[in-house]
């Protein structure tokens, strides 16, 4: 499992995923592509596409898995009022 950081960008090929955790919460913010993401103690598995963002909440397993092609993610501060795993899209899986 990587444990990621504010500033750190996560790429992946389709169909490719990554086992991430973090100490705080940050906000996750999808650059291109569709991804999956499911974390550990959150009930709902989200879909994510191009401009769409997601909290991850801190010091819980998180999945995050290409959905059939190249997606680019920037991980970003998170602001005290958006502390809540609530997606910035109408969307869920």
């Amino acid at each position: 499992m990587k444990k990621i950081n504010a500033k750190d960008s996560l790429i992946l090929s389709a169909g490719e995923l990554v086992s991430v955790s973090t100490d705080i919460a940050l906000k996750l913010s999808i650059d291109c592509g569709r991804v999956w993401i499911t974390q550990e103690g959150d009930e709902t598995d989200y879909w994510l596409l191009a401009g769409d963002t997601l909290v991850l909440q801190p010091l819980r397993h998180i999945v995050i898995e290409a959905d059939g092609q190249f997606s680019r993610m920037d991980v970003l501060p998170c602001l005290l009022g958006e502390r809540k795993p609530v997606q910035e899209f109408a969307a869920t899986a």
